[in-house]
């Protein structure tokens, strides 16, 4: 009976444990305002960061998981890496402003003007989402997915080369 009650407890937590970092992900892409300060902010360098740790969760929990846990993790990294290519391409003036309360644009700790010329996201054959530019917010690729996509000869910027999908392939 222990057992069973500490399985469902981490169960439990794990689950928490990943909305959380979710939540945290949407907020930091200013898709969701910050309860504390009541304001949409954007950090897209800290979403990225918060995204990959969940994608580290993912790859260090795999085949331990269950059906269920598997379900989640899939839908949350899908959701966040589609939101985070959608937000590298916003313009600071086209972001949510949050009920009337500005909206503050942050990369990497600066402030940062809009419109940096990335477009045109593309699919790759792993499945992430990437853009044509190979600038920081422009694409999103986690770093394991990035050095095997080096491996397997595909650019830097996770659009076409070796190992790429043609449309309706997958």
């Amino acid at each position: 009976m222990g057992d069973t009650s500490r399985e469902s407890l981490d169960a439990e937590r794990f689950t928490r444990l990943v909305v959380m970092l979710q939540m945290a992900a949407m907020q930091q892409m200013g898709k969701i305002a910050d309860p504390v300060a009541g304001r949409i902010e954007r950090h897209l360098e800290m979403a990225r960061e918060t995204i990959d740790t969940i994608d580290m969760l993912e790859r260090r929990t795999r085949g331990r998981r269950s059906v269920a846990e598997d379900a989640l993790l899939e839908k949350v990294l899908f959701e966040l890496r589609m939101n985070f290519v959608e937000e590298s391409e916003r313009r600071p003036e086209d972001a949510p402003s949050g009920g009337g309360d500005a909206t503050v644009d942050r990369e990497g700790g600066g402030d940062v003007a809009g419109g940096s010329g990335e477009r045109g996201a593309a699919s790759a054959s792993d499945g992430t989402v990437a853009t044509e530019s190979g600038s920081p917010g422009g694409s999103y690729r986690s770093p394991d997915e990035t050095e095997r996509a080096e491996t397997h000869g595909e650019r830097g910027d996770g659009v076409g080369g070796a190992g790429a999908a043609e449309p309706g392939e997958g």
